[in-house]
């Protein structure tokens, strides 16, 4: 397809920053027209386009359609002011007569544990006038037009970049707030806004009705049973919430909030190996992009660790150490001491002398830069107490490793010359033994670092 042989229909809210006011000028050159829907007091950057007027947001609705039967092109493509789209998310859009396009909100700046969707691109039916393509208010909803033509939603997705947030509940306040209520979608954005205000009797009701009359649209639905099983979890209605979510799955498995849901509900209930099998079946679906509108997922670290906490409950030290190991990993090491502890003492447990090692020398190289007079006895005792370990299982080199490092910060110390002859000893390193031997007995002074030991 050719991105210019489509209309943009670009919706001015707010006046434009200086930002936005560049977005629109590049932008205008990807379309063939672009008309902007606006108020009358405000200003836009281009020249010469129609604008499509409206009073308030109540009317927002009305001047899209309106937008849309004055637009010269077969296909439409829905902006905000704070959004852009690249040029090559359209030119690798083919679109195909019968088909409408969702796009994936990328950028979003509120709650960013989330997945927006939204259908953006649509065909316009040339052959008819006065064409309704947008119903609702201050959400526009082509559920309907869709539906009712036929449409399918193409498994193709395109990205728009988004700078505000997607979810304004002031917004979805004057849905709630209406008295009565002309759409599926609108029970949908009714329930989302009573599950974001922590009302949730109210969205519990909502999201029922949303889906009695089955016209939402599949990432709609798709979110309106998660919305329903978060709902229900909250109520403490654990058993429906399950079923919930499992009819969720069952409609399309690319999704993360019903493996989420199964997990927390199985956690309350002690369930640790169904809470378990949850996590893992969430992180296999994290391998490809969610299908569900508002989807919220765990960042795979958290979910790691979670596991690793419920390996732990099952007496599993293995499984325990490989999530917890895989949490450290993917937060760049840059987690708790205790957490670094934990992984060197399951190593040493499951005889992995490497890791072991190298969990030692970062749980306390901090520890190991200090100045000598900087270092708490406590911290002192703790080294050695983690040294001992690798001694019990006769890791002598290792030990070794250890001790010389922590001669440089206490060289003084006669209870680490002690430990290191000893482990020099056992590993069968004689001459460096006999070296350490003569600072005990005071032939050589104890400096640091020391001359005649070839430290490594």
């Amino acid at each position: 397809m050719n991105p210019k042989k489509i209309t943009l229909l670009f919706i001015l809210r707010d006046p434009l920053t200086e930002s936005e006011q560049q977005s629109l000028l590049n932008l205008s050159g990807l379309f063939q027209q672009v008309l902007v829907i606006t108020r009358n007091d405000l200003e836009t950057p281009l020249q010469g386009v129609q604008k499509i007027l409206y009073e308030t947001d109540k009317d927002l609705v009305s001047a899209l359609n309106r937008a849309c039967n004055v637009a010269e092109n077969e296909w439409v493509l829905l902006l905000e002011s704070d959004e852009t789209i690249a040029d090559s998310q359209l030119a690798k859009v083919e679109p195909a007569r019968g088909e409408c396009y969702p796009a994936y909100l990328s950028g979003t700046s509120d709650q960013s544990e989330r997945w927006y969707y939204d259908l953006r691109l649509l065909p316009l039916q040339k052959d008819k006038e006065n064409q309704e393509v947008f119903k609702g208010t201050v959400m526009p909803d082509p559920s309907e037009y869709v539906l009712s033509n036929h449409l399918e939603v193409s498994g193709q997705m395109i990205v728009i970049e988004k700078k505000g947030n997607f979810l304004y509940l002031e917004k979805l306040k004057s849905i709630a707030n209406q008295k009565s209520v002309g759409s599926d979608m609108e029970w949908y954005w009714k329930g989302v806004y009573y599950s974001e205000t922590q009302r949730f009797p109210q969205a519990e009701k909502c999201f029922k009705n949303a889906m009695q009359n089955e016209k939402l649209l599949d990432f709609y639905k798709l979110s309106a049973l998660n919305g329903l099983a978060n709902v229900l979890l909250n109520l403490n209605k654990t058993n429906e919430a399950l079923e919930v979510a499992r009819q969720s799955s069952e409609l399309d498995h690319r999704q993360f909030a019903p493996s989420l849901i199964r997990h927390k509900i199985h956690w309350m209930k002690g369930e640790w190996k169904e809470a378990y099998d949850a996590l893992h079946n969430y992180l296999v679906q994290l391998q490809q992009a969610s299908r569900a509108n508002l989807d919220f997922f765990l960042e795979p670290a958290e979910a790691h660790f979670l596991m690793a906490e419920i390996s732990m409950i099952l007496k599993d030290r293995s499984h325990a150490f490989h999530h917890l190991d895989l949490f450290y990993q993917l937060n760049g090491g840059r987690v708790s001491d205790d957490v670094k502890d934990k992984l060197f003492v399951y190593a040493v447990e499951l005889n992995k002398e490497e890791k072991a090692l190298e969990y030692l020398r970062v749980l306390f190289s901090r520890f190991m830069a200090e100045e000598a007079e900087m270092v708490e006895d406590r911290q002192f005792e703790r080294i050695l107490g983690s040294i001992s370990l690798l001694e019990e299982k006769e890791w002598h080199q290792a030990a070794c490793e250890m001790y010389e490092k922590l001669y440089c910060v206490k060289p003084e110390s006669q209870k680490v010359l002690r430990r290191w002859l000893i482990a020099l000893m056992k590993s069968g390193q004689l001459e460096r033994a006999r070296k350490v031997a003569k600072i005990l007995k005071k032939e050589i002074p104890a400096i640091h670092p020391h001359p005649e030991i070839q430290f490594s």
